[in-house]
């Protein structure tokens, strides 16, 4: 994997983190831990409520930057804890960046699939109640 490669990798764990409630704190802590491990050179980080801010220079070359708006969502611890245990395995070397961003997609993506099931038993749920109360 090349660093524009892990540069993304290391953006898109800590807007994770951040999108789904970690602290500010712990979203840096984490992004710094894993873009030494992924030896992104001359990195730099920036993170606050509403956004992360990175930039990197590999081998005195172009600058890469990357700055987005991360809006507020609501909290999940479990997201939130997937992701440290992700980053706790980058760090003790038990993963490459390949499976890395792998298990990144897999927790984005069933972080939106509970969403739309937890939707549809909501609204199954709800024409049930009504049958059931004759409403």
């Amino acid at each position: 994997m090349n660093q524009q490669e892990r540069f993304e990798l290391v953006y898109d764990s800590g807007e994770t983190l951040l999108k789904n409630g970690a602290e500010v704190k712990r979203v840096e802590s984490t992004i710094i831990h894993v873009a030494q491990t992924f030896e992104l050179e001359n990195f730099d980080s920036y993170v606050s409520i509403h956004g992360i801010f990175l930039t990197a220079t590999p081998y005195n070359k172009n600058v890469q930057a990357k700055v987005r708006d991360t809006p507020l969502s609501p909290t999940s611890l479990g997201r939130i804890d997937a992701i440290n245990t992700l980053s706790r395995h980058i760090t003790e070397g038990k993963i490459d960046p390949y499976e890395a961003r792998k298990q990144l997609t897999m927790i984005q993506l069933l972080a939106s699939f509970i969403v739309t099931i937890a939707f549809a038993i909501f609204i199954v749920e709800s024409s049930a109640v009504r049958n059931y109360l004759g409403i």
